[in-house]
């Protein structure tokens, strides 16, 4: 028996991802034993769990795009200088832009309208949520 990977991040409930893994587990053991075999699983004598460390890509700063996904046109790559992306993210997602879209002086300044008091950049997925109390917009992250 065996389950999928599942990436632990800062954020995962720890009770929550094990209680997903026994279910899994549970899950293949009832299964197996419904089958014609006539086998019953009586005990788990062995549990292998391999942690393996994973390289994310951290949000910051400007990081230019691949070419083919630069050629798509579908991903708003603001080019800052800054440490501030998910600022700027955010303002390019509530102002259209002005001007060029890549350039941060086509957008307001976040600074004078969203409020990170208590947020330190660049911006660290938990603080996601203090974001969203201070300015009454909802963020969603998609982590694939």
């Amino acid at each position: 028996m065996n389950t999928c990977n599942k990436i632990i991040s800062i954020s995962t409930e720890l009770d929550e991802a094990f209680a997903d893994f026994k279910k899994a587990l549970m899950t293949q053991a009832s299964e197996f034993q419904e089958k014609d075999s006539n086998w019953v699983l009586q005990e788990i004598m062995f549990l292998n769990v391999n942690i393996n460390k994973f390289g994310s890509i951290s949000a910051s700063t400007y990081i230019r795009l691949p070419i083919p996904l630069a050629r798509k046109h579908a991903i708003l790559n603001i080019e800052n200088k800054d440490n501030k992306c998910f600022s700027w993210s955010v303002i390019a997602a509530v102002f259209p832009a002005a001007g060029n879209p890549t350039k941060p002086e086509s957008y307001p300044p976040y600074d004078t309208l969203l409020n990170f008091e208590g947020i330190d950049f660049p911006m660290k997925l938990k603080d996601i949520k203090k974001f969203e109390t201070l300015n009454n917009i909802s963020v969603n992250v998609y982590m694939g």
